[in-house]
């Protein structure tokens, strides 16, 4: 749950985590991203691993509208996911693909005043990382790029 005492736009990145731990094959996806680590901080990690995980970097704010009491803007996410070729499917493009369709369907889940400020979120591009020699790739990276709608409410300047 975010935390309220954040501003919208950390708040915002926190509802995309706890969208995006929804991604388990259980659930009817095809990765199971969601089971592994999912982080709003950049963090190192080999680039060859055999553990799904996700992170999240907000890029840029830009403010479209102000009014006496709240800003309407857009935040750009970064998500950058990493999905093991492991089990029976050892296709890197394949599992490049299926996780990009689960971000994508996580992510239009209906907000239905989940996070009140937060009114869109849409994944606007993708791609993903391609090895050389594919015979010895143990995961496969992508990314995806996605716009968050937000209207925060401020509360007025003490002088």
């Amino acid at each position: 749950m975010a935390d309220p005492t954040e501003p919208l736009c950390e708040q915002a990145l926190q509802l995309i985590v706890e969208m995006l731990q929804q991604i388990t094959t259980a659930r009817g996806y095809y990765t199971d991203l969601g089971a592994g680590d999912i982080s709003t901080e950049p963090t190192q990690r080999p680039a060859n691993t055999a553990d799904a995980y996700v992170v999240l970097t907000e890029t840029a704010v830009t403010v479209s509208s102000e009014g006496t009491r709240t800003v309407n803007s857009s935040m750009t996410v970064v998500i950058e996911f990493v999905v093991p070729c492991g089990g029976t499917n050892r296709r890197p493009a394949n599992l490049a693909r299926r996780g990009r369709d689960d971000i994508v369907r996580a992510l239009r889940t209906p907000l239905r005043d989940r996070l009140p400020g937060v009114r869109t979120i849409s994944v606007d591009q993708t791609q993903r990382l391609i090895f050389d020699d594919q015979r010895y790739v143990n995961s496969v990276i992508g990314q995806a790029t996605a716009t968050v709608g937000l209207t925060a409410t401020l509360p007025p300047a003490t002088p």
